[in-house]
Formats: C-alpha cells, structure tokens, sequence
C-alpha cells in the first residue's frame, strides 16, 4: 500500500514567510517615507480650508480679514477688522476669530517658514526679530501677492516647498520647490 498524501514541508513554510517579510519590509518603508509628505500636504489641505473660510467670511461680512503666522507658536489663526477698536496701529485693530479646525490651524513639526514675500518683499528677513507676519483678506475678496517658503527638517531631500497665493481671488497654490517674487 502506497501513502499519496500530500502536504507541505517545512521549507515551504519558511520560503513563504521569507517572501511576505520582504514584502513587508518594502511596503512599510514606502509608508514611512512618505509620512513626512503626507504632512506636508495635510498642512496644505487645513491652510486651504483657513484661507477659503477667511475669503468666504471677509466677502459676505464685507470687512477685512487679517490671517495671522504666529511664528513663536507655531499656529496660524485669523483675525477680523474691528473698527471700535482703540489700537492706534492699524495692524493691531483686529479682533481673534473664535478658535476652531477652520480658524486656527499648527505649522506641522520640524517645518519652518523661510520666507514671506509679500508683494515683493520678505517680511522675515528685516533688521528686527518677526514672532508675527500677516496678510490681509479684503472684502472683495482680494488678497495681497503672498509668497511663503516652507522648510521640512525631517526630510532629506526634497525638503522645500511653498504656498503661493493669487492676489486677485487668494487662491493657494503648493509648489514642490522655494519660489521667488
């Protein structure tokens, strides 16, 4: 009598988790690696929904809207004009806009704003130390011409990009590299 049974050996078993842990291993380093700009897009999605929600609200509330970098914190928040305010300077007549996922958004970790162009002009490298740089929404839903540069410390390469923002109905583009004026 002859046994044909048929089953599977120990060395297949072995060949068979030696492929699904290489596999694994590839897979999971591509997740890793793109985790960094996965944040970098997610940062840009939030800004998106900040700066549309600031549009929408400066055109039908007619008033102008301040988005406000707080650099020191790392959080960007908005402000609406207030014309009771007492300020004299005109920058500081802003009230805070109530803090929600719409208002107020983190500048993600290890990511440092390099430059903020603002029709032309880099506001961060001025003779006095920036904790805040701004830009304004007007009520027609203008903006000023708004280059930011964007640094990510945790990659290697491929590190900078940018929010550029259309003047005439400040829509946000992300571009993969530093922009210039």
């Amino acid at each position: 009598m002859q046994n044909n049974q048929q089953g599977i050996s120990f060395i297949e078993i072995l060949v068979a988790l030696l492929l699904i842990s290489i596999l694994l291993s590839m897979t999971t380093n591509i997740f890793f690696a793109r985790r960094p700009r996965q944040a970098q897009k997610d940062f840009y999605a939030q800004f998106l929904v900040l700066v549309d929600y600031a549009t929408s609200s400066a055109v039908m509330q007619k008033k102008v809207y301040k988005v406000d970098f707080d650099l020191e914190h790392k959080n960007i928040g908005l402000a609406q004009f207030d014309p009771a305010s007492q300020a004299t300077n005109k920058h500081e007549r802003f009230t805070p806009i109530a803090h929600t996922s719409d208002t107020m958004i983190n500048i993600p970790p290890f990511t440092t704003l390099k430059n903020f162009f603002i029709n032309g002009v880099d506001e961060l490298h001025r003779s006095v130390k920036t904790e805040h740089v701004w830009f304004y929404i007007m009520p027609d839903g203008s903006s000023q011409s708004i280059i930011m540069n964007f640094e990510n410390e945790q990659e290697s390469s491929n590190n900078q990009y940018a929010f550029c923002i259309n003047p005439f109905y400040s829509r946000v583009t992300l571009h993969e590299a530093f922009q210039k004026p």
